[in-house]
C-alpha cells in the first residue's frame, strides 16, 4: 500500500472576552452623615449621627441617645456637650476629641493642699463614654509635685498617678523630657469613668518657689503636649484635648439583635464595646459612610479612587464592596500590577502526523 499522509489539525482554544456588568447600588449622598433636617456641622466640626443637636423643625430628635445630644453656639461656632468643647467626632473609630480643663495648684502658704478637677460629669458618669487608655496620657508638671487620676464606678474607686521631685535642682530638667524631673507621665488604665484629676505638692515645695510656683495635672491626647522647662513657671494651657471612646446601647451585639434594638444599618457590622457597655457599628470592608445612619454604608469605588491593584484605572471594574481587574482586549493575564497582562497568541497551532500503511 502506498503511503497516505493524514493532516491532523489541532484547533487552538478561542478565548472569549467576558464583559462584566457592575450593578451599582442606588446613589446615596455620601455627605449625609446627619439625619434629614438636622444640623450637619457646627463651625468646622461635623456632627454625625448618632450625635445630633436638638430636634428638627418637625420635632424629630436628631440624636440617638440623650448623652449624644450636643449644643451648637452659633455666635462662636463651638460645639459643646454640657460645658465641654467637642472638637472632633470619629465615626469609624467610635471616638470623640474634647477639650478638658487642666488641674492646677499654686502655692498660697498652706502646704499640702491639692486642687481637684472633675472631668465633665455628663460624659464621665455616662457608661457610653470612657477615656481612651490607648490614645491618652496622664501627665503632672511641676517640682516636688504629685498628681492622681481617680476613677469611681460601680461603687469602686481606683487611681493612678505619678510624682516629680526636683529639690531645687534645675540642671537635670530638659525641654521635651517628661521622665520624672519637672514632668512625669503614666499610661491610663482601661474603662475609667466618673474621673477626676488631682494635683498637690510636697512639704519642701518652698525650695522650688524661685522658678516653680504652681503644679499641674491633666489628661491629654498622645502627641498633643510637649514639656518645656518654661512650663514650670507657667503652663500656657487651660484646656487640652482628650480622646473619649463612645458606644451606643446598653446591650451586647447579640443581645441587641435578639431584642430588635440594634442600630447598625446596611453593609455594616456590630462590635461589642471594649468598655463592656453597649456596642459600636463599623462599615464592612469595601464600604464607607455612616453605619448608624438610615442609609447605612455605601460602596467604595476603588477604581475611581485608585484603591486597587490593577495595572491601570481603565482595567479596573468596580463591584459592590470590591473590584475586579481585567486585561485590555487582545491580552490575557490576571490584570494586576504584579503579573500584569500580555498579548495573546492568536496563531493556530498545526501538527502534521504521518501514517504509513504497509
Amino acid at each position: 500500500m502506498g503511503v497516505k499522509g493524514m493532516l491532523f489539525i489541532i484547533v487552538a482554544l478561542v478565548l472569549v472576552e467576558v464583559e462584566v456588568e457592575v450593578v451599582a447600588i442606588d446613589d446615596i449622598d455620601s455627605t449625609q452623615i446627619a439625619l434629614d433636617g438636622c444640623r450637619r456641622k457646627c463651625g468646622d466640626v461635623q456632627i454625625p449621627y448618632p450625635f445630633g443637636v436638638g430636634k428638627t423643625v418637625n420635632g424629630t430628635t436628631c440624636f440617638l441617645e440623650k448623652s449624644f445630644n450636643l449644643t451648637c453656639n452659633s455666635s462662636s461656632s463651638s460645639l459643646t456637650s454640657g460645658n465641654v468643647h467637642v472638637i472632633n467626632i470619629n465615626i469609624s473609630q467610635g471616638q470623640a476629641d474634647m477639650l478638658i480643663f487642666v488641674s492646677k495648684y499654686c502655692y498660697d502658704n498652706i502646704y499640702g493642699n491639692t486642687s481637684v478637677i472633675s472631668l465633665p460629669h455628663r460624659l464621665t458618669s455616662s457608661p457610653s463614654f470612657t477615656i481612651s487608655s490607648k490614645d491618652n496620657k496622664f501627665i503632672s508638671v511641676g517640682c516636688d509635685t504629685y498628681g492622681y487620676l481617680n476613677s469611681f464606678y460601680n461603687n469602686s474607686n481606683y487611681s493612678t498617678g505619678c510624682l516629680t521631685r526636683c529639690y531645687g535642682n534645675t540642671m537635670e530638667i530638659k525641654d521635651g523630657d517628661c521622665s520624672g524631673i519637672g514632668c512625669c507621665e503614666v499610661d491610663i488604665p482601661p474603662r475609667m469613668r466618673n474621673v477626676s484629676t488631682q494635683v498637690g505638692t510636697f512639704q519642701n515645695f518652698q525650695s522650688s518657689l524661685a522658678f516653680n510656683n504652681c503644679s499641674y495635672s491633666f489628661v491629654v491626647k498622645n502627641d498633643n503636649y510637649t514639656f518645656s522647662k518654661a512650663h514650670l513657671e507657667n503652663l500656657p494651657y487651660e484646656m487640652l484635648p482628650v480622646v473619649f471612646n463612645w458606644s451606643v446601647g446598653n446591650k451586647t451585639c447579640k443581645e441587641s439583635f435578639n431584642r430588635g434594638t440594634n442600630t447598625c444599618k446596611g453593609n455594616s457590622i456590630c462590635l461589642d464595646a471594649k468598655s463592656g457597655h453597649g456596642y459600636r457599628c463599623q462599615c464592612k470592608q469595601g464600604f464607607e459612610g455612616n453605619p448608624y445612619h438610615p442609609h447605612g454604608c455605601i460602596d467604595i469605588d476603588e477604581c475611581n479612587t485608585r484603591q486597587h491593584s490593577c495595572v491601570s484605572d481603565h482595567n479596573c471594574h468596580n463591584t459592590n464592596g470590591s473590584y475586579i481587574c481585567l486585561c485590555p482586549k487582545g491580552q490575557s493575564g490576571n490584570g494586576i500590577k504584579e503579573d500584569g497582562c500580555h498579548k495573546k497568541n492568536f496563531l493556530p497551532l498545526f501538527s502534521l502526523g504521518l501514517v504509513q500503511d504497509l
